[in-house]
């Protein structure tokens, strides 16, 4: 979920960062996504069944040694490219860790380090990066 601090959750640009970023990788991720729940929920809506494939981290390995071993356009047995089934184990490992540990908990790590060495770049205003700061118990 979206960090509960007004203006931690500021430095959340889902849309600039990641839709903009990666337009037509997160169109080729969500058609896998679609791909997979046929096959693994066939007549379910489309939802991540975390409880069926828990090896997210061992399968990412597996595509991206195909990929070192026969192209970047391998594809699996299913003849979907290796590489969107890269991207989608590592939001999929991503997830978990978020679920696990909290998405603030994952913010706090990155802002940290950049806060205690004075880069303020990742805020718009020194208030924010107090916030910040405070948030991720440094002295910044």
């Amino acid at each position: 979920m979206l960090p509960s601090d007004d203006k931690l959750r500021k430095q959340v640009r889902a849309y600039q960062g990641f839709v903009q970023y990666f337009p037509d990788a997160i169109a080729l991720v969500a058609v896998l996504s679609k791909v997979a729940n046929d096959q693994h929920n066939p007549g379910e809506r489309m939802h991540w069944n975390k409880d069926k494939s828990q090896d997210e981290l061992d399968s990412l390995m597996n595509h991206l040694m195909d990929i070192a071993s026969k192209g970047e356009l391998s594809q699996d047995a299913d003849g979907i490219y290796d590489a969107i089934k890269v991207a989608w184990r590592g939001m999929a490992n991503l997830q978990r860790l978020a679920d696990e540990y909290g998405t603030e908990a994952l913010m706090r790590c990155m802002f940290a380090p950049m806060i205690i060495a004075g880069d303020f770049s990742l805020v718009e205003e020194e208030e924010d990066a107090e916030s910040v700061a405070e948030f991720s118990g440094s002295e910044g």
